[in-house]
């Protein structure tokens, strides 16, 4: 019952109980008015349960440099995340294999992250770059899978040649030019570029990519210089060659050479090994004994002295450098001699034997004249060491000598022309003496195909009161033979028998041949 109605019987029984009538006027129930959101005769909604949105991977790429292929070796390497990520939560967020130090720089919303090779990647090499697996998300999310990537990095700028590039050279202030394959940093190569013995230079450049080294010290004959382009040297990206680029030159030694005369009458050429500025130079030469003639420049390195008379045969002289020798660079050229010896031709064609390489032992030794010289004076101007007897012939201007005995054999002999030879006009043909020297072989040959027989001694004994006859073997029998009968003493005889007593082995083209 409503609490209305219980006030309204209590009153009516305190009426009663008085015995008056009165009459009570009933109080109102007040009600709370419904609210805005809220009607009495409409249910009351649920309230929801809160549900938290899906988590977006984390996730990474490469933002900088575009090209992978070709990454400088001093440039960074940025990448980007697609969320903001923790990078306490990895000890190192970014490697590199092989290993190379580097620093890591994240910017304000910790999205990207650029790694900066300490010292730069090594030019020409390739790298791995990864991100460690332990990196999370602020959210705390990890990669689904290791993300790496090959980065390979630029070769260094390189030297694509060198100019000159011979080693020997004989100009002593060579143009010396290197060219780059790009441009290059000049500062950093004239700080990186030396040269050893130490040269001054200057370097001109054209496009940044060709040095034109100007010496400023002059090169010295027969020394050899090293050149050095560090290594260090950058081009205009600050990319390092990485390598020294080395190079060198040899200045040729300064040589000054005589064409001797080949007759009297003949020039003599002086030969220099460096191009000679013939204007500045002159002609600083002079001769002794002096020679009457004239001095004249036939090109810039030979100067050709014209006798006007005949030189004396056989003479020695002597060619003096009386005044410097000035270059095509205006250059005086340091001469360490300055006299130099020839000589005239001697009146002697050719002689035989003629070297010490060797010669038979039973040969004539000969001596050819260019002109008649008297034979007595000349025969009595022959010598030989060691002495030898014998007789001399004459075959026109040719005087032949021919030993009693045959020569020792393995024996160096010296013939000698002395001053006292004379021509037929009663003329001295050699102001000095003329000397040669020749080398015996041993009194048989090993050239020749001869032999005495198939067995028995290198010596036979011919009866002078018999037949006077020999035997041989020849393996050439085709062959012109051509001998000598020699008159020996006992005791020589018995020396090469006992020496040289040979065997020789069976030729089917040998011959039993008796000679007269």
């Amino acid at each position: 019952m409503s609490k209305s109605i219980r006030i309204l019987l209590i009153a009516a029984v305190l009426v009663s109980a008085c015995g008056k009538v009165s009459r009570v006027t009933p109080t109102p129930t007040i009600e709370a008015p419904p609210t805005a959101t809220q009607r009495l005769d409409t249910p009351t909604a649920p309230v929801p349960t809160k549900t938290e949105a899906p988590q977006i991977p984390l996730d990474v790429e490469v933002e900088s440099p575009s090209d992978l292929k070709a990454v400088s070796p001093g440039s960074p390497v940025t990448l980007r995340f697609n969320q903001p990520v923790d990078p306490s939560s990895a000890q190192t967020a970014v490697l590199a294999y092989p290993f190379v130090p580097g620093d890591l720089e994240w910017d304000s919303a910790y999205t990207t992250v650029s790694f900066t090779p300490s010292g730069g990647f090594a030019p020409g090499k390739t790298y791995t770059l990864f991100v460690d697996p332990g990196l999370k998300s602020a959210s705390g999310g990890s990669l689904p899978e290791t993300k790496q990537w090959k980065i390979a990095v630029q070769k260094g700028p390189r030297v694509t040649s060198h100019s000159p590039n011979e080693v020997n050279l004989d100009n002593r202030r060579p143009d010396v030019t290197l060219t780059f394959d790009r441009p290059m940093n000049t500062e950093s190569v004239a700080q990186s570029l030396s040269v050893l013995p130490r040269v001054d230079f200057t370097i001109d450049w054209e496009k940044d990519t060709v040095a034109n080294i100007r010496l400023l010290d002059v090169l010295e004959p027969g020394t050899r210089y090293h050149f050095t382009l560090s290594g260090k040297a950058v081009d205009v990206d600050g990319v390092a060659m990485g390598e020294d680029y080395r190079w060198n030159y040899w200045l040729n030694s300064f040589v000054v050479s005589l064409e001797p005369p080949i007759e009297i009458e003949s020039n003599l050429v002086v030969q220099f090994s460096y191009v000679i500025d013939t204007e500045k130079t002159g002609q600083p030469f002079s001769i002794t004994p002096p020679i009457a003639g004239t001095w004249t420049w036939a090109r810039t390195s030979d100067a050709v002295f014209n006798p006007t008379g005949s030189l004396s045969y056989g003479t020695n002289y002597t060619l003096h450098l009386t005044g410097p020798l000035i270059d095509v660079n205006g250059d005086e050229i340091p001469v360490k001699k300055s006299a130099y010896e020839f000589s005239s031709p001697a009146p002697i064609l050719w002689v035989y034997p003629s070297t010490l390489e060797g010669g038979p032992a039973e040969d004539e030794i000969s001596v050819a004249f260019d002109q008649p010289m008297n034979h007595a004076r000349t025969e009595a101007a022959f010598s030989i060491d060691p002495g030898v007897d014998g007789l001399f012939r004459w075959d026109q201007n040719t005087l032949n000598f021919r030993p009693n005995a045959p020569l020792q054999g393995d024996t160096e002999y010296t013939v000698t022309i002395g001053t006292e030879a004379i021509n037929a006009l009663g003329e001295t043909v050699l102001a000095e003496s003329y000397s040669w020297k020749f080398r015996t072989y041993y009194y048989y040959s090993y050239y020749s195909p001869l032999s005495f027989g198939e067995y028995g001694a290198n010596a036979q004994v011919v009866d002078a009161n018999g037949r006077r006859a020999i035997q041989f073997a020849n393996n050439d029998i085709s062959a012109t033979v051509n001998f000598k009968l020699y008159e020996m003493e006992l005791g020589e005889f018995v020396k090469r028998y006992a020496e040289d007593f040979k065997v020789k082995s069976y030729s089917s083209t040998g011959a039993g041949i008796n000679t007269e």
